[in-house]
């Protein structure tokens, strides 16, 4: 009986120490991809000086500024960058190309969706360069509300962001 209990209680410790190790190792990658959002932000902040103020039209021309394949990756995906002339094809992440650093703050510039990080939330990147972890729900929310995800209330303000923006999703 005894031995039995040892081998219940030795298996329960096995299986929480995997099951920590395994939220360790998400939690670790959400925040590596938030990282890698960043240092996109980074580089489309050192376009903006030559551009009028623009962020790059894609991450293609990004990757002439910042050429660090492994940030045009989410680490929670397992991929390895391709050709590195060709970023928009293999890249994990969603960028929003159109925008400028005046406008508004909270207007999403890129994200890293859901199915990256095993469907349980996204990482947002916004023009003002901070990155915020959304659940499944929030995230849903976000990208279905024009003015949610642009940042704005003014329909006017909205429709000009929406004018001139696209969404580019990777071709992969």
């Amino acid at each position: 009986m005894v031995l039995v209990l040892a081998i219940l209680a030795g298996s329960s410790g096995l299986l929480y120490y995997c099951h920590w190790k395994e939220a360790t190792k998400e939690a670790t990658s959400r925040e590596r991809c938030q990282a890698n959002l960043h240092e996109l932000w980074t580089a489309a902040k050192l376009y903006g000086p030559y551009q009028v103020e623009s962020f790059p039209p894609t991450l293609q021309v990004m990757f002439k500024i910042s050429a660090y394949p492994s940030i045009y990756i989410c680490p929670a995906t397992g991929h390895h960058p391709g050709d590195t002339n060709h970023v928009d094809l293999w890249t994990d992440y969603v960028y929003v190309s159109g925008l400028k650093e005046s406008d508004p703050p909270s207007c999403v510039l890129a994200f890293c969706p859901p199915e990256n990080h095993q469907g349980k939330g996204a990482n947002v990147l916004f023009v003002d360069g901070k990155v915020r972890w959304y659940s499944v729900e929030e995230f849903k929310k976000l990208t279905s509300n024009p003015s949610l995800f642009f940042g704005v209330n003014d329909s006017n303000a909205l429709e000009k962001l929406r004018s001139k923006t696209k969404i580019l999703y990777p071709k992969h």
